[in-house]
């Protein structure tokens, strides 16, 4: 369908295309059979419901391999967050040392299933072993 025009903008060469064609010939649009509209409709429900799963999938893989305290993970001082979570003193409150408080006693407050951990860590983060009345400590 050669028409002439080399450089023409595309509206140009339409309408010459236009005029060549008859007017008797009428374009009628034809709808699109319902049967095909409702198998398009189901591939994109099914290719949805494909995405929203795996979607599901990855955000499940990933919240459990994040490391966090509901799985099992550790605070900065190497102290499980199960046991840091289930005593008294939650790791990052401050501690202030009492009269008759030693290293071991504030480790056994914040632990009592594993006060050599705590004991470990506090010593760490305190560079010493020995705590005075009304020292504020950061449990870790």
């Amino acid at each position: 369908m050669a028409i002439g025009i080399v450089n023409a903008p595309r509206w140009q060469t339409r309408l010459d295309v236009d005029r060549r064609v008859s007017e008797q010939v009428v374009t009628q649009r034809t709808q699109v059979p319902l049967a095909v509209r409702r198998a398009a409709r189901a591939r994109m429900l099914q290719r949805r419901r494909r995405t929203l799963f795996a979607l599901s999938v990855l955000i499940a893989v990933v919240a459990l391999a994040w490391p966090g305290s509901a799985f099992g993970g550790v605070t900065k001082y190497n102290v499980n967050m199960d046991v840091a979570m289930n005593s008294r003193y939650h790791s990052g409150t401050v501690y202030i040392v009492g009269e008759h408080d030693t290293i071991d006693t504030i480790a056994r407050a914040v632990s009592p299933q594993h006060p050599e951990l705590v004991r470990r860590a506090l010593v760490e983060s305190l560079r010493s072993t020995v705590v005075t009345p009304g020292e504020h400590v950061l449990i870790p």
